[in-house]
């Protein structure tokens, strides 16, 4: 890899790339809140030992899903701080090279 390839980037695709880890996070997320809620609603009506292997295998997949979200996040944020340090160091190559 060349001292080029590593200022080859197009900065803002992977910007609109980041925005959009964050936005599926944001799905994932109020998908797993209207699960949440639904097995919530089930707490009356289904009840019994199956009902608390039920309950208890949701919280399980639910932390997890938590889990994913957070992560999903995260890599979006950091796709977004890496444009925007690149788009800068872009920008500084190029006026060190214009002077």
């Amino acid at each position: 890899m060349s001292n080029e390839d590593i200022l080859n980037m197009d900065s803002d695709a992977v910007e609109v790339a980041g925005r959009d880890f964050n936005a599926v996070a944001e799905e994932v997320e109020a998908a797993m809140n209207r699960m949440r809620h639904q097995v919530n609603n089930l707490s009356t009506s289904f009840q019994g030992v199956a009902a608390q292997a039920f309950y208890m295998k949701m919280d399980q997949m639910f932390q997890q899903m938590q889990l994913l979200v957070e992560e999903i996040n995260q890599m979006g944020n950091d796709l977004v701080i890496m444009a925007a340090k690149v788009r800068q160091v872009q920008t500084e190559v190029r006026s060190l090279f214009q002077d």
